[in-house]
C-alpha cells in the first residue's frame, strides 16, 4: 500500500543577516521579515524505502548542507541518503551566511549558528513528514500558465516552458495531504529594493494552497528549469513589490488548485529512485567540486529529474522530451536541488554572453556534461525494480 506524509517547519531568522540574491542590493542587512521562511517536506513510500521531496525558502542549497541533513535524518528515520531530494525555492529575499568556502563571496560570511538553525528546520520537516505517513493516493499532472512567464534573455522569441508540474496527495478518506507545484520561473516578484526577508511568490503560492485545502495539508513550491525564465510582471500593471508577489502567487495557486480536480489518483503508484555522480569540467572560478549528484525518480506514470543548478529552458525542455520518449506519460524537472552550481547553459548560450555566463562556473561544455549525466541517471531509474 502507498503511504504519504507532509510537514513544514519555519526557520527563525535572527536580526542582522544580509539579504542575498541581487548584485544591485549588495550585502544589505535585512530590515525585518515580511513572511515566514520555511522548509516543506513530502515523503512518499510504496513497498521499498521512502523518498523525500523537500523545498526550503533559500536562494540555494549546497552539497554540504544536504550531507548534514542526510546524516541527521538517518539517525531519526529509515530514509536512504540517495532518496532525499533537497531543493531551494530560490527566493532572492532570503538571508545568507549559510555557505562556506570561496562561494561565501556570493552568499555572505558563514555563520555557524544560523547554519545550525537552517539544518535543524530542514531535518525536522523531513522527519515529521515521515512520522505522518498514512495510507494515501498519488496524483501527478500539470497545467499550462501561458502568458505568465517569459524568457529573460530573449523576451520576444526565446524558449519558454510554461508547464507547471503538480503532485497531489490525498489520504484514503479524500483529505488532502499535500499539493506541490513546480514552476519554471525565477521566484522573484520582489527586486533589489526590498529589504525584508520573504519567500516571495513561492511563499504566497504555498499559503494560498494551504488555505484552500484540508487543515494540516502542506503546499510546496519547487523551481523547475528557470535559468532564463521569469514571471511576466507586465501581466499585472500598476503592481509592484509584495503586491506583485501576491498577485502572481495567488494566480499560480488558483490555476494549480483548479487543475488538481482533473488529476487521477493512484492508490498503488510505482516509486523508484536512481542517482548518478559525475565529474564537472574544470571550474572557471576558484571552487573545488567533488562528484556532483544527479537524481532521477519515477512517481507513478511520471518521470522526474532532480538536478542541481539553474538550467535554462532549452536544456530542461530537451530533458523532458527525452524522458517522454521512454514511454512514460509525463516528464518533469526540479532544479536548484542538492547543490549550488550556478547557471547551466548550452555552449551556444554560454558564448552569447550576458549575465548568466558570468555565474556559470564550469565553462561552455558544462551544459552538455550535465545533460549526459541526467540522461544516465534516468536510464538507471527506468531499469530499477518497482
Amino acid at each position: 500500500m502507498f503511504h504519504a506524509g507532509a510537514s513544514r517547519s519555519e526557520i527563525p531568522i535572527p536580526p542582522g543577516l544580509p539579504l542575498i540574491g541581487f548584485a544591485a542590493r549588495g550585502s544589505a542587512t535585512a530590515q525585518g521579515q515580511h513572511d515566514p521562511i520555511t522548509s516543506r517536506a513530502l515523503v512518499l513510500k510504496a513497498d521499498a524505502e521512502p523518498l523525500v521531496l523537500c523545498a526550503v525558502d533559500l536562494l540555494g542549497v549546497s552539497a554540504e548542507m544536504r550531507a548534514d541533513v542526510v546524516e541527521r535524518v538517518a539517525a531519526l528515520a529509515p530514509i536512504p541518503a540517495d532518496h532525499i531530494a533537497l531543493s531551494a525555492t530560490h527566493t532572492e529575499s532570503a538571508p545568507g551566511c549559510i555557505f562556506q568556502g570561496p562561494i561565501e563571496a556570493f552568499f555572505g560570511t558563514f555563520r555557524a549558528d544560523f547554519y545550525e538553525v537552517v539544518i535543524d528546520a530542514i531535518t525536522r520537516s523531513i522527519v515529521e513528514a515521515h512520522e505522518r505517513l498514512r495510507p494515501a493516493c498519488l496524483g501527478v499532472g500539470s497545467v499550462r500558465i501561458d502568458s505568465l512567464t517569459l524568457n529573460s534573455r530573449n523576451p520576444e522569441s526565446g524558449l519558454c516552458d510554461d508547464e507547471v508540474a503538480i503532485v497531489h496527495v490525498e489520504d484514503l478518506e479524500g483529505r488532502a495531504i499535500a499539493l506541490a507545484g513546480v514552476c519554471c520561473a525565477h521566484n522573484t516578484a520582489l527586486d533589489h529594493r526590498n529589504l525584508l526577508v520573504s519567500a516571495d511568490v513561492g511563499g504566497v503560492f504555498c499559503r494560498s494552497v494551504e488555505r484552500a485545502l484540508d487543515p494540516g495539508a502542506v503546499g510546496l513550491f519547487f523551481a523547475g528549469e528557470q535559468g532564463d525564465l521569469d514571471f511576466r510582471s507586465s501581466r499585472f500593471p500598476g503592481r509592484d513589490g509584495f503586491e506583485l508577489a501576491e498577485a502572481i502567487g495567488s494566480e499560480l495557486a488558483e490555476r494549480v488548485l483548479e487543475a488538481r480536480s482533473r488529476i487521477g489518483l493512484d492508490p498503488g503508484p510505482r516509486l523508484a529512485v536512481a542517482v548518478e555522480r559525475f565529474e564537472p569540467p574544470p571550474p572557471t572560478v576558484p571552487i573545488s567540486k567533488a562528484p556532483i549528484l544527479m537524481q532521477a525518480m519515477i512517481l507513478g506514470d511520471s518521470g522526474w529529474l532532480i538536478v542541481p543548478g539553474e538550467p535554462i529552458a532549452e536544456i530542461g525542455l530537451a530533458l523532458k522530451r527525452y524522458m517522454r520518449e521512454s514511454g512514460l506519460g509525463q516528464a518533469h524537472v526540479i532544479a536548484l536541488a542538492n547543490d549550488q552550481l550556478g547557471y547551466v547553459l548550452t555552449p551556444e548560450e554560454f558564448r552569447a554572453g550576458g549575465y548568466q555566463p558570468t555565474v556559470s562556473f564550469f565553462g561552455e561544455t558544462f551544459g552538455d556534461v550535465f545533460s549526459a549525466a541526467a540522461i544516465r541517471s534516468f536510464a538507471r531509474v527506468c531499469a530499477a525494480p518497482g
